[in-house]
Parts: structure tokens; C-alpha cells; sequence
């Protein structure tokens, strides 16, 4: 009986010490849930790190300048702590002096699938995008003329 209440306590002990917060929380969320730039700037910023997003005037509507979609999965806590997964989509308009910032890293893509660019139904425009970058798990597409940046990242 003696043995069952430690073993009982350790695996207390265990389970406390699995959940700290490490990493931003689980989410499914679209920009739309969003109402204001700020306020999409700060969420984003949770799970991409601060990045220039948009340059545009106060008062211009969230949705000329800033849309996205995030999925993301925290499996960094619990009984077996494991790698987190994600879908990250972003489209946005930035100050033309960072566009390159958003590419840093990743090779020039000779092809792209866009259907999930095309499908989106607000946002920055999207048809003046002419240049691709991708790796194994990141897709940007560029307008210079727009300051227009599109961005995708994902585990799967």
C-alpha cells in the first residue's frame, strides 16, 4: 500500500512539472475574429515573433491591410511533451523595406500551388504577386510595387 501512495505521488509530481507554459497556446483562429490592426498585430506576434506587418495609415480597416488564418497545436506540455504542429497563412501589406525580411533564408521557387492565396476573400490584393521563395515548410509570395507579402507556414 505503501509503494501505490508513492508511486501515486511521483506521478503528481510529474504531471505538475510537464505543465509549465512553454510556447504559445493552441488556436484556430481567422483574422476576422479580429476587429482591429492592433490588435491582429499583437495575436500574430504571438506566434510568429514581431514582424513589420502592416504600413498603413491609422483608421484604414483591419482587413486592407492584415489577414490570416492560424492553426496551431501546442503539444510542448503534458504526460509526453512533443513538438508542436502548425498552419500559419498571412497576407499583408509592409513597408517595401522589409519585404526582403520575409524571404531571408529561403530559396527562390520555380512553381507554386496558390489555392489557398486565391481562396481567401479579403485582404490585400493578391494578383500583382510575381515572386516565390519556399522551402520545406515555408511559402512567400511578393508584390514590390504593393508592398504586398504573403506568407505560409506549416509542419505538415
Amino acid at each position: 500500500m505503501r509503494s501505490l501512495s508513492t508511486l501515486l505521488a511521483s506521478g503528481a509530481l510529474l504531471l505538475a512539472a510537464c505543465e509549465g507554459d512553454t510556447g504559445p497556446p493552441s488556436t484556430s483562429t481567422d483574422s476576422s475574429e479580429i476587429e482591429t490592426l492592433d490588435g491582429r498585430v499583437a495575436f500574430l506576434d504571438a506566434y510568429l515573433g514581431s514582424r513589420p506587418y502592416a504600413d498603413l495609415p491609422a483608421g484604414t480597416p483591419a482587413d486592407s491591410g492584415l489577414v490570416f488564418s492560424v492553426w496551431y497545436q501546442n503539444n510542448e506540455s503534458g504526460i509526453l511533451p512533443g513538438p508542436s504542429d502548425w498552419m500559419i497563412d498571412v497576407v499583408a501589406r509592409v513597408p517595401p523595406n522589409s519585404l526582403d525580411s520575409w524571404r531571408e533564408g529561403i530559396p527562390r521557387a520555380d512553381s507554386v500551388e496558390g489555392e489557398w492565396l486565391r481562396s481567401r476573400s479579403s485582404g490585400p490584393p493578391v494578383d500583382g504577386i510575381n515572386e516565390w521563395y519556399g522551402d520545406s515548410s515555408r511559402l512567400v509570395g511578393i508584390d514590390r510595387q504593393r508592398g504586398v507579402v504573403a506568407f505560409r507556414w506549416s509542419t505538415f
